[in-house]
């Protein structure tokens, strides 16, 4: 019995090495630009758009990844007011997904990735249909119960059902907190807003987002210095956090701090210059010029 465990040991380790030695070039270079991206070198990334668009790719995994990329390489063309060349990436990473699909019907990363897609770009309806059919192959699947409750997040009850049951299947998934303290905010609940993103917290404490999904939570309850401290956390745990000086932006606004919060949005607009940030700097300037004239 020891020596056939000790087989399947280094089966398993022979079968890691040859996996991470045997990565296909075409998943080499979607990573890498994925990897240009999520460290904030959105130049680099953008730069290896035309050499993966043209891969030649064969599997499930391998459509995913490049749908990934594209998604990402999208929304910040998107973000940042070229929305033409945007929608075209968005379109091509869906024909990605559709692939994986085609290759692999019931493999679940698929409809959950373009159920993710369809989500966030306000495609509740589609998005719900691809997490039913992962629910259909797969019931306890906490992915597509997270990604279903962010799509109902408008409905409050059919959002809380699900991320309740999300809750249930991996008490400790601080994802699912974090979307149910959004949907409790949504619905006047502030308190348990709080409740439920003091949970995230406490589950990932190195994760900045989820001191940035707690800043809002703190910014919405008008506590505006356990904002800043959460938003400064975030920064703390990634200085390239443009959402968390994006936050502390629009906290600053609304202590009609103008000064500060111009200095804040300059700071997210350098990292990332999304559409959103830029609109809202233009209306800091207009009304710091407003309240010196008045002066």
């Amino acid at each position: 019995m020891f020596c056939k465990k000790i087989f399947v040991l280094m089966l398993f380790i022979v079968s890691m090495s040859v996996s991470a030695a045997d990565l296909s070039f075409e998943v080499q270079k979607i990573r890498e630009g994925l990897n240009l991206f999520n460290s904030s070198d959105y130049k680099g990334a953008i730069g290896l758009l035309d050499e993966i668009s043209a891969l030649k790719l064969n599997t499930a995994g391998e459509y995913n990844l490049r749908g990934e990329y594209l998604v990402k390489i999208g929304e910040y063309h998107f973000d940042t007011m070229n929305y033409d060349k945007g929608k075209e990436l968005f379109d091509l990473a869906i024909l990605d997904y559709d692939s994986a699909i085609k290759i692999a019907p019931n493999d679940v990363d698929s409809y959950i990735n373009r159920g993710n897609f369809y989500c966030k770009h306000g495609k509740q309806d589609l998005a719900i249909k691809d997490y039913d059919k992962v629910l259909e192959l797969d019931p306890n699947n906490v992915d597509a119960y997270i990604g279903r409750g962010n799509a109902y997040t408008n409905t409050g009850h059919l959002a809380q059902r699900d991320l309740n049951k999300a809750i249930e299947l991996n008490p400790n998934d601080f994802r699912a907190y974090m979307a149910r303290s959004i949907v409790y905010l949504k619905i006047g609940q502030n308190n348990l807003a709080l409740e439920d993103a003091n949970k995230a917290v406490e589950l990932n404490p190195n994760n900045s987002e989820v001191y940035n999904n707690r800043g809002l939570v703190y910014h919405n309850l008008k506590q505006y210095d356990s904002a800043l401290w959460d938003y400064n956390k975030a920064l703390e745990l990634d200085a390239k956090n443009f959402k968390a000086y994006k936050g502390r932006g629009m906290v600053y606004f609304d202590m009609q701090e103008y000064e500060q919060a111009i200095e804040e949005l300059n700071k997210c607009i350098e990292i990332y210059p999304e559409l959103n940030a830029v609109n809202l700097r233009r209306h800091c300037d207009y009304l710091l010029h407003k309240t010196k004239a008045e002066k």
